[in-house]
């Protein structure tokens, strides 16, 4: 009958796994459970072992997405799993499981008697996990308490207990040179002796914490290297102390001051890499000087620890509740460079593994992804921003006047853009009109944006506006600014009448035909850019008299064309969103 069980479970995965591979697409497969995913998946030969928060433990195969096997226990599954030889060990809620490599259960122990506390708050996504050391396997309860599980028996090694018997402890344990070390939801950082179970020191950091707003909690794994430990949290603060003595050797301070630590630390040659909450930060701190190296903005919340290969780090981002917005980052390492995201729409608080080029994380959205590395690496992205460079002066406006700026897509995708601005010495907002707001740029396409001052309608001042054309889809560079000046002196010093042109206009050049040189004009009823070229019969482009923004007023060029040949010529003037083509004829 097991067997019988076994196989429809595997038939069951054609409706669970979900293939979707595709020369362009990251995503190799997904597999959808029944909750949200904040366990790290765990990869062992080449069987993938996750927890879910329906409180299923699955086995799935890592190159396809099938389901192997999954286990139902009593609690939501927040662990991330730890195997030795034959045997997988987790946590859900008060329980910690050993199971062989083909999910049958080998023992179970209880952690701790009474109700589960699965989540103390909102933002507490994780349990402490279980780490396997000499053949036992170590973990936090809620309760204070940490556990020694021999992991063939399921027999209890080891055990010490803090003095708050009601404290959480959400770290998974470190063990090193015969101690373990923890901390817990009060923001107390813990080593106790493997041999005794006697606490060898303790490093409190509530009178430090920079945020109030409740306990500093040490929420994020702890990591030795070089004689020190690691940790950080809710206390906004990353410590590093002497594992011997507990003596801090230095601490970094979040420079917002209230914004909590969590995404890490994880540790990679003199590098240890560590996200933000609300800052949406990744940063690279030097482990031995405690200064930042390079910090990196991202979309969402770094709730997972990062992950490093030879050459980049990967990360995961979320934003909850409305769990609407996770990508995937790849930073170069050393430099901190932006290689490339996958933007998934989902939160991604399971921390990213890397597994022969394929990237295992887990969702908020339920599924379990597995993505081709190189595939994101070469996944294609717009590059929009404002083409003119510096500040725009349009000097003292004598007359109503529209802008042409021009958005550039430089980019291999399309994109998608907002355009906004701000200027508090402007009201109503209505005298600047923008058009458009919002548009979609194609790749390696240019949009025109139109800004209209309404000057007859301003106090005379000097005014200052600043637009913003932010782009949804920007690798880097997602928000475009430009400063535009200007001036009104008076009421009075608007022109009316026929001081200026009423109308955009292009003249037939003078003399034509003409022989060597001519003369053309044109007028402008307003300030704004203005390209003038001159092309031959079949389309070529000869010259470009003019392509920078213009002033209001009748303009005239001379055009000088003794080195060409006798024949029919073109000249085409584009001004805002005037364009007009006059011919002329050149004879010698």
């Amino acid at each position: 009958m097991k067997n019988v069980l076994r196989l429809l479970a595997v038939f069951s995965c054609l409706y669970f796994a979900i293939n979707t591979a595709a020369a362009d697409d990251p995503v190799v497969w997904k597999y959808q459970t029944g909750g949200g995913i904040y366990a790290t998946p765990l990869v062992h030969n080449n069987v993938l072992y996750c927890g879910s928060t329906d409180s299923n433990f699955y086995a799935l195969n890592a190159a396809s997405g099938a389901e192997v096997w999954h286990y139902k226990t009593d609690n939501p599954i927040r662990s991330t799993a730890a195997i030795d030889g034959n045997i997988v060990c987790f946590e859900s809620g008060n329980q910690l499981y050993g199971l062989d490599l083909q999910g049958n259960l080998l023992w179970h122990d209880t952690l701790y008697s009474g109700s589960v506390t699965n989540q103390f708050d909102q933002w507490d996504y994780f349990h402490s996990s279980p780490i396997i050391v000499g053949g036992a396997a170590y973990i936090g309860t809620e309760k204070g308490k940490v556990f020694g599980i021999n992991i063939q028996t399921g027999a209890v090694v080891f055990q010490c207990q803090t003095a708050n018997t009601n404290n959480g402890i959400r770290t998974t344990p470190t063990v090193y040179n015969n101690k373990i070390y923890f901390g817990d939801w009060d923001g107390v950082f813990y080593a106790y002796d493997l041999s005794s179970g006697q606490k060898v020191w303790e490093y409190n950091t509530f009178s430090e914490r920079l945020w109030t707003g409740g306990p500093p909690s040490i929420s994020t794994f702890s990591v030795i290297c070089n004689g020190n430990v690691f940790f950080a949290g809710r206390s906004c603060i990353l410590y590093a102390l002497n594992a011997e003595t507990g003596v801090k050797q230095w601490s970094f301070l979040e420079p917002a001051g209230n914004m909590w630590l969590l995404g890490g630390p994880s540790i990679s040659d003199s590098l240890l890499y560590l996200g933000t909450s609300n800052q949406q930060l990744l940063r690279a701190i030097h482990t031995v000087t405690g200064k930042c190296v390079w910090e990196k903005a991202v979309d969402g919340r770094v709730f997972c620890s990062p992950f490093m290969d030879s050459s980049f780090v990967y990360v995961g981002t979320g934003i909850e509740p409305a769990d609407k917005i996770g990508s995937i980052f790849v930073f170069n390492k050393i430099t901190g460079k932006l290689e490339n995201k996958y933007t998934l729409n989902a939160m991604l608080h399971s921390s990213p593994i890397l597994v022969d080029s394929i990237l295992y994380i887990g969702s908020a959205n339920k599924y379990i992804y597995s993505f081709n590395k190189n595939v994101i690496l070469a996944n294609p992205f717009p590059n929009t921003a404002i083409r003119e460079s510096g500040t725009i002066n349009l000097n003292t406006l004598t007359h109503d006047t529209t802008l042409t700026l021009h958005i550039d897509n430089t980019g291999e995708a399309k994109d998608s853009m907002t355009i906004s601005w701000t200027g508090r010495e402007i009201n109503p907002r209505s005298l600047i009109a923008i058009n458009p707001i919002s548009f979609a740029i194609e790749p390696h396409a240019t949009q025109n944006l139109y800004i209209t001052v309404s000057a007859s309608q301003l106090g005379p001042k000097k005014y200052s506006i600043l637009l913003q054309a932010k782009s949804e889809f920007s690798l880097e560079n997602k928000i475009s600014n430009k400063t535009i000046l200007f001036e009104v002196l008076s009421s009075t010093s608007i022109k009316l009448g026929e001081e200026f042109p009423r109308n955009f206009s292009l003249s037939q050049n003078y003399p034509n035909p003409f022989n060597a040189a001519t003369v053309i004009r044109y007028s402008l009823p307003q300030s704004c850019p203005v390209i003038l070229k001159i092309y031959n019969q079949i389309g070529q482009e000869i010259e470009t008299f003019s392509d920078a923004y213009q002033t209001a007023g009748d303009h005239s060029i001379k055009w000088n064309a003794d080195k060409l040949t006798s024949g029919i010529y073109f000249y085409r003037l584009q001004a805002d969103r005037y364009s007009e083509t006059r011919k002329m004829l050149l004879l010698k």
